[in-house]
């Protein structure tokens, strides 16, 4: 299936000469009240939104990465949103300009499919002999996953009560307004050593010329 989707994705499109760019972001977060994302606004307005769903280990955070891979061999320019929890895999997938996103649908972040949506289903790329052999050990490994995962919520909401309690000591006794001066300072530095090198940069190009 995911060669598939990628041949599907990319047909008639060629590599590139030119690599496309990536940009790296975060659309989800773990908040002490509960997880939270921003991704249904950033999929929202897609013409073609393809919702990948399937059991843990299935192959869906690979499938993102081929589709991001092909890309960017092709010259687009992709945005990859990645997971608070486990950094290094991948969520999302936008390929900006053509209105085309890809998105993990899985606890704790689910996307309801629409109408028009395409539900790519990872399940049907296992092995039902093999799924099944150790089914009881999965519902185990998924039980203990959410007990674990509410369990850091708790630790979040406990920390947070104590940094409140830290706030209403501190806070009052801040001059926010020296704050406000000190990063202004300090914005003026960083524009006057920009321009600088700006500067540096022109004149080297007149010597040579």
């Amino acid at each position: 299936m995911p060669d598939h989707l990628v041949k599907e994705l990319f047909t008639g499109i060629h590599i590139s000469p030119i690599v496309g760019r990536s940009r790296h972001l975060f659309a989800s977060a773990n908040t002490p009240t509960a997880p939270s994302t921003t991704f249904p606004s950033i999929i929202g307005p897609m013409k073609h939104r393809y919702i990948i769903e399937g059991d843990p280990g299935t192959g869906k955070s690979t499938l993102l990465s081929k589709i991001a891979n092909a890309a960017l061999e092709r010259g687009y320019f992709v945005e990859m949103y990645h997971c608070a929890l486990n950094p290094q895999k991948a969520e999302h997938v936008v390929r900006a300009g053509d209105e085309l996103a890809l998105t993990k649908s899985i606890e704790p972040h689910t996307t309801k499919a629409g109408p028009q949506d395409r539900v790519i289903d990872m399940n049907e790329c296992t092995n039902p002999a093999i799924v099944g052999k150790y089914a009881e050990l999965l519902r185990e490994d998924l039980a203990l996953y959410d007990q674990l995962l509410q369990r850091a919520y708790r630790f979040l909401k406990e920390a947070k009560r104590a940094h409140d309690v830290l706030e209403s000591y501190y806070v009052p006794n801040m001059n926010f307004g020296q704050i406000d001066e000190l990063w202004h300072k300090v914005k003026d530095r960083i524009l006057a050593y920009a321009a600088e090198a700006r500067a540096s940069v022109v004149r080297s190009l007149d010597l040579q010329q």
